[in-house]
């Protein structure tokens, strides 16, 4: 049983390692400044282009993973 729960356990580092790693990537202190000043500076009235900066960031870093593999 126990040896059941490593291996699952496992499984699980190893889907999430390349994830957190681009997760640490992406999201930096330069992002975290950016977004802090545009914040606020103009409000919510630029939350839209949060949306479709992660829909650009998802397309690239699938599209590098597939060129990648």
């Amino acid at each position: 049983m126990a040896d059941d729960i490593s291996r699952s356990t496992r499984r699980w580092y190893h889907a999430l390692g390349p994830g957190l790693i681009t997760a640490c990537v992406v999201i930096g202190p330069g992002s975290i400044l950016t977004s802090s000043k545009v914040g606020a500076s103009q409000g919510y009235g630029m939350s839209w282009v949060v949306v479709v900066a992660v829909i650009f960031m998802m397309t690239f870093t699938i599209m590098a993973s597939r060129l990648g593999a």
